[in-house]
């Protein structure tokens, strides 16, 4: 695999046509962080990004510790290292643009929500895909304690196809074949962490989920609607599966964040 690029660099890189590597695509004073989901690469935000560039902004798209690399580099990275990867690029996209919004892609929806609760000088709105507060197979949960014990003789799982409708896009979608057990349990610690933090994100909040998710439970949502100080946008979608920034509805969505945006952090 080759190495992660920079986002230091002075010119945007083009898209990686394999969407294993971050992306920066300048526009105004505008900017916006999109994260994508577990086992996923760049390749999952970049029409969203590519989206809400033709419409002004600044978008990087970042590639979080372990993704788009191999299995082994996946397994070792923590949540903490994928919260490092996007602390880092929005602190590269804030030395570049006047304001900034981070959109996240189910567990970037989680890291989107750490970043502001932690970093509110720095985020100026949140939007959030299919968040993963709530996973639909509850089980799983209850499963946590055991990960860090059974993740030895059978580290890995193997990963069912993607929860995409859109037969293309579930087809050309970038991710890792399997799951480390230790990664999967790095997931749910840190949706433990994000739900504690949910008090104190106080920007404006954008959720898109579908009805049809079977990764990601409604009940997110609703714990979303109690826990937030300010109440949320909420766009619920009928035709799309779990991987909204890809499926069938991915217009709409980013015609959706994209207006969302336009109130909450104005292109100048």
């Amino acid at each position: 695999m080759p190495p992660l690029a920079s986002h230091s660099s002075n010119e945007s890189p083009a898209v990686d046509p394999n969407g294993t590597q971050p992306f920066l695509l300048s526009g105004g004073t505008a900017g916006c962080l999109l994260l994508h989901g577990f086992t996923a690469t760049p390749q999952e935000v970049s029409f969203l990004g590519h989206e809400l560039n033709l419409r002004g902004y600044t978008v990087s798209g970042a590639r979080l510790a372990g993704h788009g690399t191999s299995l082994k580099e996946f397994a070792e990275a923590t949540r903490r290292d994928w919260y490092a990867s996007a602390r880092d690029a929005l602190l590269d996209l804030r030395a570049r643009t006047s304001s900034t919004a981070v959109v996240g892609q189910s567990m970037g929806a989680l890291l989107a929500l750490q970043l502001a609760a932690e970093r509110p000088d720095d985020v100026a709105a949140v939007g959030l895909l299919a968040p993963a507060l709530q996973l639909r197979a509850r089980w799983m949960h209850w499963l946590r304690p055991l990960l860090p014990i059974i993740g030895g003789p059978r580290r890995f799982v193997t990963k069912r196809k993607s929860d995409i409708a859109d037969a293309q896009a579930r087809d050309e979608r970038r991710c890792h074949s399997k799951i480390p057990l230790s990664a999967f349990h790095e997931l749910l610690q840190l949706q433990r962490e994000a739900r504690r933090l949910l008090s104190r994100v106080k920007q404006p909040v954008m959720i898109i989920h579908s009805r049809q998710d079977h990764t990601c439970s409604m009940t997110g949502v609703e714990l979303l609607k109690r826990a937030l100080p300010k109440l949320p946008q909420i766009l619920l979608v009928e035709e799309s599966y779990h991987v909204l920034s890809v499926d069938r509805e991915r217009e709409r969505v980013a015609a959706t964040i994209a207006a969302f945006l336009g109130a909450a952090i104005p292109r100048r």
